[in-house]
């Protein structure tokens, strides 16, 4: 390895981040894994912006689609 590293990051806004709060919301009471945690984040960096897929340890998921122009 050779120390170099990179930091990527997305953001979730507006709409998005509306339906985002509520699944979290949904979700607050279903298990946490060994770390505390919950909730797996992605993003798929493509040509018509970045969806995103939001997975609770449950197993239910949300997407999180850029608006096609």
């Amino acid at each position: 390895m050779s120390g170099k590293s990179r930091f990527i990051m997305f953001t979730i806004a507006g709409d998005e981040l509306d339906r985002l709060e509520e699944f979290l919301q949904q979700h607050a009471g279903c298990a946490e894994d060994v770390f505390g945690g919950r909730y797996e984040f992605s993003f798929f960096p493509c040509d018509h912006g970045v969806p995103k897929e939001v997975t609770c340890i449950c197993g239910q998921k949300l997407y999180l689609e850029p608006p096609l122009d």
